[in-house]
């Protein structure tokens, strides 16, 4: 009866403790990844050297003038967290690159909101 109730408590605790470090681990990689990103994206660069550094973008806005893709570690927090009320509004990294109608960097700014 002791093993099963120690199991038990095991199972009721330990998955979701292992859960939330792995989001978090997830979020602070996403995180590190668009700094790294940020500190790399030059202009001129093309589409696919942005998503070489950054991964898909989170969002996208069409223009005229060319497209914004934008990133922000706040959407990579994690749905247990959320759940559990632990998601925060400030202090997340941001990137956001514009490109030309030739699909090359014109623009890049972000940082932590």
């Amino acid at each position: 009866m002791k093993k099963v109730l120690t199991i038990s408590i095991l199972l009721l605790f330990g998955i979701p403790v292992a859960e939330l470090a792995r989001e978090e681990a997830s979020y602070l990689l996403h995180t590190r990844t668009l700094k790294n990103a940020s500190a790399q994206i030059i202009p001129d660069m093309t589409e696919d050297e942005v998503r070489e550094l950054a991964g898909n973008p989170d969002s996208t806005k069409d223009a005229e003038q060319g497209e914004s893709w934008y990133w922000s570690s706040d959407v990579h927090q994690g749905r247990l967290w959320g759940l559990l009320g632990l998601v925060w509004v400030k202090g997340h990294q941001t990137l956001a690159v514009k490109f030309d109608s030739r699909k090359r960097v014109v623009r890049i700014w972000g940082g932590v909101n």
